[in-house]
C-alpha cells in the first residue's frame, strides 16, 4: 500500500460524528452510480473505522481525527485482516476525507 497521508479538511466545525456523516456520505458514491457493493463497502469500512476509534478511545467527530488515527486504525487491520482488506479500508476512507473537503468548500460557498 502506498504511503499517503489522509487526514479531514481543516475546517470541520460544522461536521460532526462519523455516525451523523455516515448516512450523507453513502449518498456520494450512490450518486455518482457506483456499484452497490462499492457503496456497501464504502460504509463497511467507515463503519468498521468508527468502531475502531470508539474502541481506542480515539476521537470520532470528524474534526478530531488526524492523519495517526488513521494509520492506527490501517495497521490494526494489516494485524488482523489480509492486506487487501486494509488496502480497500484504505481507500474507502481516502474517499471519506476527499467528500468531506468537497462538504467543507460547499458550506464555505453557501
Amino acid at each position: 500500500m502506498a504511503r499517503s497521508v489522509i487526514a479531514p479538511p481543516s475546517d470541520l466545525s460544522t461536521l460532526t460524528d462519523l455516525d451523523a456523516l455516515a448516512a450523507s456520505f453513502r449518498r456520494a458514491p450512490r450518486a455518482r452510480n457506483r456499484s452497490p457493493r462499492t457503496v456497501d463497502g464504502y460504509g463497511e469500512a467507515v463503519r468498521t473505522f468508527r468502531d475502531y476509534l470508539r474502541r481506542m478511545r480515539m476521537p470520532t467527530v470528524a474534526a478530531h481525527i488526524r492523519s495517526e488515527h488513521v494509520e492506527s486504525f490501517i495497521a490494526d487491520q494489516l494485524d488482523h485482516h489480509r492486506p487487501n482488506t486494509a488496502a480497500t479500508r484504505y481507500r474507502a476512507l481516502q474517499q471519506l476525507f476527499r467528500w468531506l473537503r468537497e462538504e467543507v468548500r460547499s458550506r464555505a460557498a453557501r
